[in-house]
């Protein structure tokens, strides 16, 4: 039997309780964290929150690594399974953990999201130009503040001069993250959504938005959420969360290794604005083509392994 605690409520209470559980399981990831960091990074009790704002300091970056992990865990994957097997026992299947994408797949969906770097730079350049009205200037100030302060760490953070700090970075930068996020958000968030307004669109659309918003970061805000959607489609035509999981890997391992390669090279100042000029336009067309072609594809595909899978069922009936 497959029923549990919230298997027979609204979804609507299912996501009061999934917020409540993030909540506490948070918290209590956070002090275990907190605890073993302790004799890990030789904390003592004259220890100063402001100290973490040293980013000169290598001992505060490994700190702040650290905790950047913890908080993914928490706020991310260890909720997940929680609210999870509450819903239904079998939580592996339930957050589609059980299903492998073939690896044509796998390489088409990468694929679109790398060949999509210079849409997503030209609506990275859109969004950062959009302007707030004058009554919410305080509000625009404090965002731009706070996305400064959250580009500064990252680059201190991608600042590593040895392979062992890149492998550092693409696991508490790429996999935790992509791992936790596509978990929570695709595996559990969309899902609830998808059943509340009984629309996958729509479900899709939400979850997308709510991805985005939680990463505080208003001029990233498009374009990220527009990769929320292309992930979120990905789980409901294949029905596998470890294809987002992978995706989003890819995007953000991609990142990091092109700043870890290229960083001072003129390479990477072109990798970065490729789309966002008139120069590049060119670029953008093909980018906005070959994205095209390819979802096109993932889409095809998707219904010719349901039509396989429907045939299969049909011959066992």
């Amino acid at each position: 039997m497959n029923k549990f605690f919230l298997s027979d409520v609204s979804p609507f209470t299912k996501l009061i309780f999934s917020f409540f559980i993030i909540l506490v399981v948070f918290f209590l990831i956070v002090i275990v964290g907190f605890v073993i960091a302790i004799p890990v990074f030789n904390i003592d009790i004259s220890f100063d929150i402001a100290s973490l704002n040293n980013l000169s300091n290598p001992s505060t970056i490994k700190l702040l690594k650290y905790f950047q992990s913890v908080y993914s865990i928490g706020l991310f994957i260890a909720p997940t399974f929680v609210i999870a097997y509450l819903i239904n026992k079998n939580s592996i299947k339930y957050l589609n953990l059980n299903n492998i994408p073939a690896i044509k797949i796998i390489i088409i969906s990468c694929l679109t999201m790398i060949v999509a770097i210079p849409v997503i730079n030209l609506m990275a350049e859109i969004n950062s130009g959009i302007k707030l009205p004058d009554f919410f200037s305080g509000l625009e100030k404090k965002m731009k503040l706070t996305e400064e302060n959250a580009g500064q760490i990252t680059e201190v953070f991608l600042n590593v001069t040895n392979i062992k700090g890149l492998l550092v970075n693409l696991l508490v930068m790429a996999i935790i993250p992509a791992i936790g996020e596509e978990l929570l958000f695709r595996g559990i968030i969309q899902k609830l959504f998808i059943e509340w307004t009984k629309n996958i669109h729509w479900g899709i659309i939400i979850a997308a938005f709510i991805f985005s918003s939680l990463h505080f970061q208003f001029y990233g805000f498009i374009p990220r959420m527009i990769m929320g959607i292309f992930l979120g489609y990905l789980l409901v035509w294949y029905k596998s969360i470890w294809l987002p999981i992978i995706v989003h890997f890819i995007n953000n391992a991609f990142a990091i290794l092109v700043y870890y390669f290229f960083k001072d090279k003129v390479l990477f100042e072109e990798f970065e604005s490729v789309g966002t000029g008139s120069e590049t336009w060119i670029y953008t067309i093909i980018s906005i083509s070959v994205v095209s072609a390819f979802i096109l594809l993932l889409y095809r595909k998707k219904e010719i392994i349901e039509r396989s899978v429907n045939l299969i069922g049909n011959r066992h009936l």
